[in-house]
């Protein structure tokens, strides 16, 4: 009666029959009676059921040794009492122990029974499956071939216990990664079972269920939803809907439609499932246990993390009292609660619970067990999570050459490893070696796992990645193009990989510059994340970051802001101050006020994210880093100029020792560092800095990369500052012609370049091909960016100013007030950019004669500069210059000396005295000093002067020309 009810999963009723008939036993037949002693088993076998394992192992120890001294060591009970206890000291992850047990076990049974015997049999898969559990699965496999061959001869083929052979020899084919396999053994042990034992039979069901999860695990999903779907109508029907196959059949149905990304659908079966089988099963039940931390894992996916947190913290703790602190269930949920915490921010935290996990692992499993070999893998991610990507590349590359020995080179544990090989190389900057790693892994992938594989896409999408950070952004944009519809197609359209995949398609099409491509795919994948995953799920916050973005680029910077700000606040909420997606969205904010032209708040804010950063994530993080070049650049904006150069030139050092002289970031910090150098007159050493800068981007990212083609821009710029004005033209008409070959004539980078190009051309006095290639360029700028964007203002600008540098003054006035009150009204009265049209402006109207009015445009101007920009900012020196230069103008020349003679101080302590600009200033001051006869005084400043000028831009620069001409 007591075996009806285990079968019906009526374990309770069983126990409580069990519990009485050994009473009734001891008293009437004795406690050594082997109807007693039967009694005792059966009664353990249901305690371990129950999840009580530990009862039943005290149990089973007492049994064993009554059977010992009653029955024999070698008699059939006694073997049987054995193999029991070897298996409930498995349930409580003593697999060492219960391996002893059990070699020793097998070797009685072939000697006293026979090698041959069905219990022998039953022995070596038992052994089989504790080799399994150790991660010695070529060991079992090997067994279990052997074992299969010997009992489909001596039982027969169709016999239930060769049939739990075969299911047992799937499952360790596909542990090896040989899902193949494993899954064609199951279709054909599947039609076996329901021929032989029947359609609804136990083990027929769990064949079943075991061929769904191959099917999962091959990634023909939707093939094992229906099945598992099906199964438990079957299930529920058969077994009833509290037995135990039945909640396992619910868990896997569960776990399926999580991996569809019908993960909302997951949480409310895992929920009820719950609460079923903490009635049925008990609080502390193993199952139970297992069913809270897929729980769990269902929060997290939901971006539910700090629920997923308390409820793993929790589970952590009974799993250490109920199963022990070493039991391999506790250390996979002590994993789970590592990655949570990783995944809220704290990395720290779980960086030092993995690194006691692992060598807990390592001791308890051993150093090769595929647990411990994953438990490796989470460390390596974590720490490279922290910054410290080359003690993460050296944890991975000894991980792969243990996962290729042990699991095999196609094993799909050992491709997850390299493709994470291959991101942590191209975080170091070794793209082309993760390039090339990339590249393999996905023909592997395809052949072994299949093309349509979320693997395989999943591989797809990273080498897509490398080949957009390779400056190869068509290709990329194509693999993006097709992965895309597959996973569509595959995984369905709102599946979270699904989105990941538009999300870094409308990115890749940014970088192309179609960038209302992206806005209008970014602003419907918001729309569906919001919907699907919920508005403050982690991936619908970076979505709306991204998005913000995609404004900010577009000009549409108040929007982008707008987005941001209450970003900010969200992510502060859901996911704390201090989380690293916080921290960026802090500096994306910073990055955005700062184009708006609120560069004091700007400045704030990244100072305040500096010291956290510090704190949070470390000084040589590399995020830290970054932030570290974002507030350089914003006091660079400030005209803090040489604080700015200090602050980089640190940065440099340590990005050098760091991340490394040819790391993508290092070459962007020796950039950053030159334009520095150019702003404070050392022009040079920029020029120095950024020809070697050039070679180096040549050589390690390629001639035609992007980020090269920038810094042959930036050598054409500071070559075009030195008066080398023919090289820079050489070199801009060279790089727009590859400009327009690999990005494209209408890439924003190619317009910029086409801009740079007018400017030479018209420095060199060839003002009407200027004034051509700009017409042009304004046209297409509009209609490619709009006309009200930054950079076609710019070029509006720049026309105007091309116009009065052909006489045509009052066109240029013309446009010059039109583009002004846009600016004023698409940027702000006091943004950067609508200053310095004011500039222009009174520029031309001084050269139209209107001097006055200039004068007074001017006099604002100064005032406003002075308030928003600072009294030493040097925008507003040159802004004084050119109020005394109009003052000069009206013969106000008294009043223009005062202005100058102060300014020239204020210049040679802010920039210093051999700064370009403080030598202009000196040649205009003797200029007003000869117009007041005081030639003398005007003599004794230009005669320095021009040795200066000499020394520090050559004979034949522009400047020295125009001051020897003074002289």
């Amino acid at each position: 009666m007591a075996w009806a009810y285990l079968e019906l999963g009526k374990a309770y009723k069983a126990l409580k029959l069990q519990q009485s008939f050994v009473q009734t036993s001891k008293r009437i037949l004795g406690g050594e009676h082997p109807y007693t002693l039967d009694g005792i088993q059966n009664l353990a076998r249901t305690l371990g059921e129950l999840g009580k394992t530990n009862e039943a192992l005290e149990l089973l120890q007492s049994l064993l040794e009554t059977s010992k001294r009653v029955l024999g060591e070698e008699h059939p009970h006694t073997l049987s009492r054995t193999q029991s206890l070897a298996t409930t000291l498995g349930e409580l992850g003593r697999t060492n122990e219960a391996l002893e047990l059990e070699q020793s076990l097998l070797k009685t049974s072939k000697r006293v029974l026979g090698e041959e015997h069905p219990d022998t049999l039953s022995r070596i898969q038992n052994l089989a499956i504790t080799l399994g559990k150790l991660g010695r699965t070529n060991g079992a496999l090997e067994l279990l071939q052997s074992l299969l061959e010997t009992s489909k001869r001596v039982l027969g083929e169709e016999h239930p216990h060769t049939l739990s052979g075969t299911q047992n020899l799937a499952i360790t084919l596909g542990e090896l990664g040989r899902t193949n396999e494993a899954l064609e053994l199951l279709q054909s042990l599947l039609e076996t079972s329901k021929r032989v034992l029947g359609e609804e039979h136990l083990h027929t069901l769990s064949i079943t269920q075991n061929l769904a999860i191959k099917l999962r695990e091959r990634g023909r999903t939707n093939e094992a939803l229906e099945l598992l779907q099906s199964l438990l109508k079957t299930s529920k029907r058969v077994l009833g809907e509290e037995h135990p196959h039945t909640l396992s059949g619910t868990q896997n149905l569960a776990i399926t439609l999580g991996e569809l990304g019908r993960t909302n659908e997951a949480l409310e079966l895992l929920q009820s499932l719950l609460e079923t089988s903490k009635r049925v099963l008990g609080e502390e039940h193993p199952h139970t246990l297992t069913r809270t931390q897929n729980l769990a894992i269902t929060l997290g996916k939901l971006g539910r993390t700090n629920e997923a947190l308390e409820l793993l913290q929790s589970l952590l703790e009974t799993s250490k009292r109920v199963l022990g602190e070493e039991h391999p269930h506790t250390l996979s949920r002590t994993q789970n609660l590592a990655i949570t915490l990783g995944e809220l921010g704290r990395t720290n935290e779980a960086l030092e619970l993995l690194q006691s996990l692992l060598e807990t692992s390592k001791r308890v499993l051993g150093e090769e067990h595929s647990d411990t070999l994953d438990r490796t893998q989470s460390l390596a991610i974590t720490l490279g999570e922290l910054g410290r990507t080359n003690e993460a590349l050296e944890l991975l590359q000894s991980l792969l050459k243990t996962s290729k020995r042990v699991l095999g080179e196609e094993h799909p544990h050992t491709l997850t490893r390299t493709q994470n090989l291959a991101i942590t190389l191209g975080k170091l900057s070794r793209r082309n070696e993760a390039l090339e790693l990339l590249q393999s892994l996905l023909e592997t992938s395809k052949r072994v796992l299949g093309e349509e594989h979320p693997h395989t896409l999943s591989i797809t999408q990273n080498l897509a990645i490398k080949l957009r950070e390779l400056g190869r952004t068509n290709e990329a944009l194509e693999l993006l193009q097709s992965s895309l519809k597959t996973s569509k197609r595959v995984l369905g359209e709102e599946h979270s990989h699904t989105l990941s995949r538009t999300q870094n398609l409308a990115i890749t099409l940014g970088e192309l510059g179609r960038t209302n491509e992206a806005l209008e795919l970014e602003q419907s994948l918001l729309e569906t994340s919001k919907r699907v995953l919920g508005e403050e799920h982690p991936n619908t916050l970076t979505q709306t970051q991204n998005l913000a973005i995609t404004l900010g680029e577009l000009g549409k910077t108040n929007e982008a802001l707008e987005l941001e700000q209450s970003l900010l606040q969200t992510s502060k909420r859901v996911l704390g101050e201090e989380h690293p997606d916080t921290l960026t969205r802090t500096q994306n904010l910073a990055i955005t006020l700062a184009k708006l032209g609120r560069t004091d708040e700007a400045l704030e804010l990244l100072q305040s994210l500096l010291e956290t950063s510090k704190r949070v994530l470390g000084e040589e993080h590399s995020d830290t880093l970054d932030r570290t070049q974002s507030l350089a650049i914003t006091l660079g904006e400030l005209g803090r100029t040489n604080e700015a150069l200090e602050l980089e030139q640190s940065l440099l050092k340590t990005s050098k020792r760091v991340l490394g002289e040819e790391h993508l970031h290092t070459l962007t910090r020796i950039q950053n560092l030159a334009i520095t150098l150019g702003k404070l007159g050392r022009t040079n050493e920029a020029l120095e800095l950024l020809q070697s800068l050039l070679e180096t981007s040549k050589r390690v990212l390629g001639e035609e990369h992007p980020n090269t083609l920038t810094r042959t821009q930036n050598l054409a710029i500071t070559l075009g500052e030195l008066g080398k004005t023919n090289e820079a033209l050489e070199l801009e008409q060279s790089l727009l012609q590859t400009s327009k070959r690999v990005l494209g004539e209408e890439h924003p980078d190619t317009l910029t370049r086409t801009q740079n190009l007018a400017i030479t051309l018209g420095k060199l006095g060839r003002t009407n091909e200027a004034l051509e290639l700009l017409q042009s360029l304004l046209e297409t700028s509009k209609r490619v960016l709009g006309e009200e964007h930054p950079n076609t203002l710019t070029r509006t600008q720049n026309l105007a100013i091309t116009l009065g540098e052909l006489g045509k003054t009052n066109e240029a006035l013309e446009l010059e007030q039109s583009l002004l009150e846009t600016s004023k009204r698409v940027l702000g009265e006091e943004y950067p950019a609508t200053l310095d049209r004011i500039q222009s402006l009174a520029i031309t109207l001084g050269e139209l004669g209107k001097t006055n009015e200039a004068l007074e445009l001017e006099q604002s101007l100064l005032e406003t500069s002075k308030r928003v920009l600072g009294e030493e900012h040097p925008e507003t020196l040159t802004r004084t210059q050119n109020l005394a230069i109009t003052l000069g103008e009206l013969g106000n020349t008294n009043e223009a000396l005062e202005l100058q003679q102060s300014l020239l101080e204020t210049s040679k302590r802010v920039l210093g005295e051999e700064h370009p600009d403080t030598l202009t200033r000196t040649q205009n001051l003797a200029i007003t000093l000869k117009s007041l006869g005081r030639t003398n005084e005007a003599l004794l400043l230009v005669q320095p002067l021009v040795k200066s000028s000499k020394q520090i831009f050559g004979i034949n620069h522009p400047g020295t020309f125009s001051v020897t001409l003074t002289l």
